[in-house]
């Protein structure tokens, strides 16, 4: 294969690869006569001589880097890590349909699940990273869908650092909105109609408006469950605006999941009944419009999905029939192209999995192993997860859900036979600014500067009036985007000679 070493800064302290395998197959390897060149927006263009399934090649070949694949950060800093399972006290019917959201400023987790026994929504809110002392606030009746698929939706709005929680019940999807950090005190909302049977997914926007996705039952369609996106328009979600989004493709009954970029755009995959699993790539974001893409063709399982900040492209995990637990790396906003990572044998007729991003873009998926009622969670050492590690969390009744610190400390929520426990793994969490660019980061940077004079002279007296108008045009390129600045600066002078 070929490689491209990419210093990020002058001193090359720290540097990203990207790789390509240099013949039509994966096997295909690099001769001599090995040459670079690099456009001005940063991406390669190499030059070798080729060959196919490990032989030396005797043709010259090009290969052309036609846009910004996700760096592989090899740089990222060692960490001391400990972990803790912290107990919180509720029936083992508990944590069935949970949901997962760290605080942004102490790391500690905000767990919402629902206790069939009870027939409770519960918000655990715990006190630090360890959990030692949650608070747990009962916040509304819950019902949990007769496929034991996930019930409940957790976010935070990044604006306010307030929790909001979204499930369905009595045939509505309600919103509840904390009103402190702590929620202390809540308010309810009814958004729209909802079956619990399909599940609940929920990211707020940059503004703190949640986006929520679910199942409804529409009995005058062919198709009665579709997948449909709740655009909330506020962050009470006041007013709203809703999209249905699996249209007449067929019916889904299982829990989409939801991903925001940093543009505001939606990202949402969802489940037909037999051998589809659809990706909606919203094209604004009101998602007045979108793109699909069909990612599998075999039956799978509940899907979860995460967001890398830097490029803006998901990865999705789920469960195939045979009972291999799948990542999905995608290479670029749309899912089109996309890196495969399957571990195999981890249950017999499906489940759940859950998907996280840590700071270096880096995803971590967990899920159960039925055959050793294990919780395992797999780590992934770089952004397109050419290499990973799997670590067993402990011994768990339902499937986990999953959060990562910026640094890549994993916090698993599930039930392990007595009620909700939760994995913490602990350590200092370390600056990432040194070692992280997003794609807001100019790749390259340009400057043309026009300027014309124009001077006029008439006698008598004699008056010589110069005017220079100076065009600056500034072009910007990130991975996301292009930017021209223009800026116009017109300067007048005028002499006057009189002569007696």
């Amino acid at each position: 294969g070929l490689g491209v070493v990419q210093c990020a800064d002058a001193n090359c302290s720290t540097w990203a690869v990207c790789s390509w395998a240099a013949g039509s197959s994966s096997s295909g390897t690099a001769g001599s006569g090995l040459a670079l060149g690099v456009t001005a927006a940063g991406l390669a263009r190499i030059s070798f001589r080729g060959g196919e399934n490990g032989e030396d090649g005797d043709d010259f070949r090009l290969l052309a880097q036609l846009d910004s694949s996700p760096p592989l950060v090899v740089a990222a800093p060692a960490v001391a890590v400990n972990s803790t399972i912290q107990s919180l006290v509720h029936s083992g019917n508990a944590g069935l349909g949970a949901a997962l959201v760290l605080d942004a400023g102490s790391g500690a987790a905000r767990l919402a699940y629902c206790d069939t026994a009870t027939g409770a929504e519960y918000l655990a809110v715990c006190d630090t990273p360890q959990c030692a002392h949650p608070t747990v606030r009962t916040l509304d009746a819950c019902e949990f869908g007769s496929q034991a698929v996930q019930s409940t939706a957790v976010t935070q709005a990044t604006s306010t650092g307030l929790v909001q929680v979204a499930h369905c019940f009595g045939g509505n999807l309600k919103l509840v909105s904390c009103a402190d950090q702590d929620c202390g005190a809540w308010t309810i909302a009814d958004v729209t109609s909802c079956t619990a049977a399909g599940g609940v997914g929920m990211q707020a926007d940059s503004s703190g408006r949640p986006r929520i996705v679910y199942t409804d039952y529409d009995s005058s369609r062919y198709y009665q469950y579709t997948a449909r996106l709740a655009v909330c328009n506020d962050a009470q979600c006041g007013n709203v605006t809703v999209r249905v989004l699996s249209g007449e493709s067929g019916t889904t009954n299982a829990a989409p999941a939801i991903a925001v970029d940093g543009q505001d755009r939606v990202r949402v995959v969802f489940r037909l009944p037999d051998t589809e699993l659809w990706l909606v790539a919203c094209r604004d974001a009101g998602c007045s419009s979108w793109d699909r893409v069909q990612l599998e063709s075999v039956r799978t399982h509940w899907p979860a999905m995460a967001m890398q900040q830097g490029s803006g492209w998901p990865s999705v995990a789920y469960q195939t029939d045979d009972g291999t637990a799948r990542l999905l790396v995608c290479l670029n906003a749309v899912c089109s192209t996309r890196r495969t990572v399957d571990v195999a044998g981890v249950s017999s007729g499906g489940g759940r999995t859950a998907v996280a991003m840590d700071g270096f873009d880096r995803a971590y998926m967990a899920f159960r192993n039925s055959s050793s009622a294990q919780i395992v969670m797999l780590k992934c050492r770089d952004t397109i997860c050419q290499n990973y590690d799997t670590v067993s969390l402990g011994f768990g009744t339902s499937n986990p859900v999953l959060q990562v610190t910026p640094t890549g400390f994993a916090r698993a929520a599930f039930n392990n036979g007595s009620g909700v426990a939760l994995f913490s793994e602990i350590g200092e969490e370390v600056d990432l600014t040194h070692y992280y660019a997003s794609s807001t980061a100019a790749l390259s940077t340009s400057t043309t500067t026009i300027t014309s004079t124009t001077t006029i002279t008439t006698t008598p007296p004699t008056t010589t009036s110069t005017t220079t108008n100076t065009i600056s045009a500034t072009t910007i390129t990130t991975a996301a985007s292009t930017t021209i600045s223009l800026t116009t600066t017109t300067t007048t002078t005028s002499t006057t000679t009189t002569t007696t």
